[in-house]
């Protein structure tokens, strides 16, 4: 370490040590105690971790780290690596790294610029959760993108900057259609970044599945869901600011969590044509009335439930 310049410097070759993420999180603010769909993830994270993991070997100097530098050789981040350094700004990566594991630039607040190498295969859960990172350009060799990796916690709009996601032209798994992240075919959407609330969004008709968490923060006007969509995956729309969603007739699935909390949430229709799914004066139900999926918390009035309701 430079303490002149803040330079973290990480020689050798291989795999780096994953960190005690426990350790972390009991030490640092590295904790999600509002019991939302983010702290429901990271607790499913956590209960992933390996179990021989170390000791931060930085951890006295966390604050003190601008700059990381991670030498050619080295081919992943371990995870939570470096959790938590909030002032680093700028992040050196090997043209031999393949991975970045869960956590590994968690509450890095300060970071706002990052070139993942061509070689990167995959990036955990939370990986760059609470960067803020303008823009965001997925290598030729990416296949998996954790849950939560991309986006922020939405504290002071932390991690809302992210408005450009390009995805190189020969990567097999993924591509990019209006600054939203998709599965290659199209059929999947894996992340859509924060969208200001002027912002009308259309899905692709293509769209089959949106993925866990991938459509958590969205404060546009309006997001249109498109007919031929099967699944709503957990905690999508749960942190909007939507004032109404549309579900299709399609729609066979829909996540734990999903519609649960987003603040100016009025409204949740279902297409009459829905065989799983209805909805009773803006509110969520199965198709026999029998349970009670969502209540849009800005819901104005009484709450009747039908005598169907168990």
């Amino acid at each position: 370490f430079d303490e002149t310049s803040g330079t973290l410097t990480i020689s050798g070759t291989g795999a780096m040590w994953d960190i005690a993420a426990w350790d972390i999180a009991a030490e640092t603010s590295l904790s999600f105690d509002d019991g939302g769909p983010a702290g429901i993830a990271y607790a499913e994270t956590l209960a992933c971790q390996p179990a021989a993991t170390h000791a931060m070997p930085w951890k006295d100097i966390c604050g003190e780290v601008k700059t990381v530098v991670i030498d050619e050789g080295i081919t992943t981040v371990g995870n939570f690596a470096f959790a938590d350094c909030s002032n680093l700004t700028a992040v050196t990566l090997p043209s031999t790294l393949t991975s970045v594991g869960d956590g590994a630039f968690l509450r890095c607040f300060a970071l706002r610029e990052i070139v993942l190498p061509d070689a990167l295969e995959s990036i955990g859960d939370f990986a760059f959760y609470s960067a803020n990172l303008p823009e965001i350009h997925i290598p030729r060799e990416m296949r998996e993108i954790g849950a939560f990796s991309l986006c922020g916690d939405g504290f002071g709009e932390v991690g809302y900057l992210l408005e450009t996601i390009t995805v190189d032209p020969d990567n097999a798994y993924f591509r990019a259609v209006d600054n939203m992240l998709f599965t290659k075919d199209g059929t999947e959407l894996v992340y859509c970044p924060y969208l200001a609330e002027s912002t009308v969004c259309t899905l692709p008709d293509t769209v089959q599945v949106i993925r866990d968490f991938a459509a958590l923060y969205i404060s546009a006007a309006d997001f249109v869901l498109p007919d031929g969509l099967r699944e709503i995956g957990r905690g999508n729309f749960a942190e909007s600011s939507l004032r109404s969603i549309r579900v299709p007739a399609s729609v066979e699935t829909i996540g734990e969590y999903a519609f649960t909390g987003g603040f100016a949430l009025k409204r949740i229709d279902v297409a009459p044509e829905n065989r799983y799914y209805q909805s009773i004066d803006g509110v969520l139900y199965t198709k026999d009335g029998t349970e009670l999926l969502a209540c849009p918390p800005r819901k104005w009035g009484y709450l009747c439930l039908p005598e169907t309701v168990q």
